[in-house]
């Protein structure tokens, strides 16, 4: 999969302190502030499956806006969500339908436990359904909303800034996404989905050359848990094996003033191929090109 970010904005009212300025990895909201970082980017994932020997290309445009608040100078909530656009499916190189809209929004807290040049924080999120979950097929467009009814996430870092030029951050957590429901809008059929679980690691180190840039270099891992989607209509079952995704990622930041920050960023994923599908008695490859 591959994933290429254009620019991110990030806004905040928090005064900046010489031991930590906006855009640093351990960067807090103090009490009473109020943040806003939006991004815009561009994803595109290609895939032959061997059931169908049907190429799909999926391509769009995201911009992810998180609006927060600072409750204490250690808690913090948020609010998020990704307006999607020009978010196209392609099969067999037609445009078979597009699935745009705003997805279902998140909200959450971070929690810092421990601060200093090293740090802990905790911190969670849930996504609620506020729409009902509709997948365009045969030209007919769908939305942006994912099939779980709800999805809880947890999660911790610990990081330490060594000096005003170096710092490093690790992230780890765990999420769960609950049972759902899917619309075909092409067949009018609907889907069920299981329950599934899914484990995520990430390390990020950063670098300032100078006072107003930063460079951060970042990797992640991630294990999907087995999914199952079995169709209401026809009680045809689908699922695919738990597998695992790596992610590569590089930003850079600029520190327009003390309280807006410009960067840019880039990503690239690789899913690994030893995984398979089952659609109902059929076992198929569901083999990932780009």
């Amino acid at each position: 999969m591959k994933k290429i970010a254009l620019v991110a904005i990030a806004l905040s009212s928090s005064v900046a302190f010489a031991q930590t300025t906006l855009g640093d990895l351990n960067f807090f909201q103090k009490k009473g502030s109020i943040y806003y970082q939006g991004s815009i980017g561009e994803s595109s994932y290609t895939f032959v499956d061997s059931l169908s020997n049907n190429k799909t290309e999926l391509e769009g445009m995201g911009f992810k806006n998180q609006i927060g608040y600072g409750i204490a100078d250690n808690l913090n909530v948020f609010l998020e969500t990704t307006l999607k656009f020009q978010n196209y499916t392609r099969i067999n190189n037609n445009e078979d339908h597009q699935d745009n809209g705003f997805t279902n929004p998140g909200v959450g807290a971070n929690y810092r436990l421990l601060s200093g040049p090293a740090y802990f924080d905790v911190f969670g999120k849930v996504n609620m359904r506020i729409q009902d979950a509709e997948v365009g097929s045969g030209r007919k467009d769908g939305n942006a909303a994912s099939a779980p009814d709800f999805t809880a996430l947890v999660g911790a870092a610990f990081g330490q800034r060594i000096d005003n030029a170096n710092e490093y951050r690790f992230t780890a957590g765990i999420a769960h996404n609950t049972e759902g429901e899917v619309k075909n809008l092409g067949t009018s059929d609907k889907s069920s989905t299981d329950s599934s679980t899914d484990l995520f690691l990430t390390a990020d180190y950063q670098v300032r050359p100078v006072d107003t840039f930063m460079l951060d270099f970042g990797i992640s891992g991630t294990r999907y848990g087995k999914f199952s989607q079995k169709n209401k209509a026809t009680n045809l079952k689908t699922s695919l094996d738990a597998h695992y995704e790596t992610n590569l990622s590089f930003k850079a930041k600029f520190l327009i003033t003390d309280n807006l920050l410009v960067s840019f960023f880039m990503n690239g994923g690789v899913v690994y191929p030893d995984y398979s599908g089952k659609s109902g008695a059929t076992s198929f490859d569901p083999t990932t090109i780009s």
